[in-house]
């Protein structure tokens, strides 16, 4: 399960949408974007201590509307990432994947927006970097990690904090689900929307022998599915584009299925 899901995001240009990296780059996880709240150095500020006073004199060279207005150095945010098949329900190829993404950040400015931080900026990489680990040829153990330093060419800006909509669907359907289209046609499905998280009880009947389906836009922790007095576990879990899917380990026979859900994040 890709835990950086939903809360790292690129667009190449201003007037682009952000896309979700971990959508454009199947098998990355973002394991951590730095330094968005740091302040750089002053570059317009000029001072002199004389041999006689404690006092020192300064300059400001820009003033606007009779106040001083202080210029600073652009910072530099480290993103650190890593490829690997855990992070995927798919058979990849670590190198493409991560020379892609590597060709991305590389080549030309992008914007890039963290939901942890709430913040945004319009960023390019100016200096050399290798990865610091490099495992390959090991089946489900393959990964490359790395970590890149971005230069901003602005001031990092505040993400818009509006509420983002999220979905869920709770269904019926076979052992497995490959689409969108397949979440939303799971037999007597439910829908739900939600613009903070899905905690809580709800209820779902089924008609037919079949697996009970969980998938949601938001990471969860189904830790309770109760029918009558019986505990159903959810063991298998996949990504489905933007949903996390969670399925029952045992088909479940006609009944009422009551369940708690509680959000991870």
């Amino acid at each position: 399960m890709n835990a950086s899901s939903g809360k790292y995001f690129v667009k190449r240009s201003l007037g682009d949408s952000y896309q979700d990296v971990t959508t454009l780059f199947d098998g990355i996880s973002i394991l951590s974007l730095s330094g968005f709240d740091e302040v750089g150095d002053s570059v317009n500020i000029f001072t002199q201590q004389f041999v006689d006073s404690q006092t020192e004199d300064f300059l400001v060279t820009k003033v606007e509307q009779g106040r001083d207005v202080v210029i600073r150095k652009n910072i530099d945010i480290a993103l650190t990432f890593i490829v690997g098949r855990r992070y995927t329900n798919k058979l990849i190829s670590e190198r493409l994947v991560y020379d892609a993404f590597v060709d991305y950040v590389t080549n030309g400015d992008f914007y890039i927006k963290s939901v942890y931080s709430n913040k945004e900026a319009h960023v390019i990489c100016l200096k050399g970097f290798k990865p610091t680990a490099v495992k390959l040829n090991r089946g489900w153990g393959s990964y490359i990690m790395a970590t890149i330093e971005l230069h901003t060419l602005d001031n990092p800006s505040t993400v818009d904090t509006t509420p983002v909509v999220q979905d869920l669907y709770i269904g019926f359907g076979n052992n497995l689900v490959f689409s969108v289209n397949e979440i939303e046609n799971l037999q007597n499905v439910q829908h739900h929307t939600s613009v903070s998280d899905f905690g809580g009880d709800y209820s779902i009947t089924n008609t037919s022998t079949k697996y009970l389906w969980i998938c949601s836009t938001r990471k969860l922790d189904p830790s309770q599915v109760l029918s009558d007095i019986f505990y159903i576990p959810i063991d298998v879990e996949i990504k489905v584009s933007d949903f996390y899917c969670y399925r029952s380990s045992k088909r479940i026979v006609p009944t009422t299925v009551d369940f708690t859900l509680v959000d991870s994040n």
